[in-house]
């Protein structure tokens, strides 16, 4: 879903919400092309306990996240591999991610690219939530996926950033500016509202402990489809104990987690036959399929036609093959 707004500060809906703002700085900082910047709250230059980072990364520059800290990355041009403790994954330009606050994540730019990325506490993300939605004033209320975007984004959280290091905190960031950020962030994560209300939980707070835990989870199914899982495995990933995963997996999310592993790694396998990179039985094992006969049943059960067939379709379509590229995740929300 794109999310986009143009808020002005006379606009008296925006005052009305911004008056629960208190003041939030913002620091910037931006990595050069080809440098490493690891990043502590205790140092100077770091996380703001009670703010935001805005960073820009150039080409070939990387960033290593500490635990506790969520970020928004964007990428404004080329490819960002994000690499946590559980897996990697890429995106391009026209996607943005949320990444995990309880695992430490490193981030690099590849060639030929730059992003932008906001980096926050939950506690700190949670005092802007509230500003646009009374029901998040407490952590967690960002849960790390891949959301595609559209519009301006990318170049708004720039703009963000460049005003960020002209500001150089000097001064609590505009109530408005905050008001633009909290609307942006519910939009982006809007899809997880009727998720979260389906969590067990006596409170909003708890509903969404929960869901970041199953969020957790089905975020690294979406973003590695090609790795082997196991039940106990992505149990111990969301602190449950096997049965009782399978249990609230379901009734939030409405599919067994085996069953929703099998449609991330047959979506794979239908992208890498579209981009005609590989043949259909490389295409299948790639995502993650043993089985040439698995992968042909599961494949015309969900897409109601067969992977050769679609291949065809696609040389048809799009005539040269395409360069091979590894599994990423781009325009399509994933999470």
């Amino acid at each position: 879903m794109a999310a986009s707004f143009r808020l002005r500060t006379h606009d008296p809906c925006g005052a009305r919400h911004a008056g629960r703002y208190v003041g939030m700085r913002m620091l910037a900082r931006r990595v050069e092309a080809g440098a490493l910047l690891s990043l502590d709250r205790d140092q100077a230059g770091g996380v703001p306990a009670h703010g935001l980072l805005a960073l820009t990364l150039g080409e070939g520059a990387a960033v290593a996240l500490p635990a506790k800290i969520a970020g928004l990355w964007c990428p404004l041009g080329g490819r960002v591999q994000i690499a946590t403790p559980d897996g990697q994954f890429q995106i391009r330009a026209g996607a943005i991610c949320v990444s995990d606050s309880e695992r430490p994540v490193e981030v690099s730019m590849g060639v030929g690219g730059t992003c932008v990325a906001l980096l926050a506490s939950q506690s700190a993300w949670a005092q802007i939530a509230v500003i646009s939605d009374r029901t998040r004033d407490a952590p967690p209320v960002l849960f790390p996926a891949v959301h595609g975007v559209g519009g301006d984004l990318g170049q708004r959280l720039l703009r963000l950033a460049q005003d960020a290091a002209q500001e150089d905190g000097k001064r609590p960031w505009p109530a408005w500016r905050m008001l633009w950020l909290s609307q942006t962030l519910q939009d982006l994560q809007a899809e997880f509202a009727p998720l979260v209300a389906r969590c067990p939980g006596r409170t909003a707070a708890r509903k969404r402990q929960v869901f970041l835990r199953l969020q957790r989870v089905r975020h690294h199914v979406t973003t590695n489809p090609r790795i082997e899982f196991d039940i106990p495995q992505l149990a111990r990933m969301a602190n449950y104990s096997p049965w009782h995963f399978i249990k609230v997996f379901h009734a939030v999310f409405g599919e067994a987690p085996y069953a929703y592993l099998m449609r991330c790694r047959v979506e794979h396998a239908r992208r890498l036959i579209e981009q005609g990179a590989l043949a259909v039985g490389e295409a299948a094992r790639a995502a993650g399929f043993e089985s040439r006969a698995t992968f042909s049943r599961a494949f015309r059960q969900r897409f109601s036609t067969s992977a050769s067939e679609l291949r065809r379709a696609s040389t048809a379509t799009y005539g040269t093959e395409p360069e091979a590229s590894i599994p990423e995740v781009t325009k399509k929300a994933a999470g």
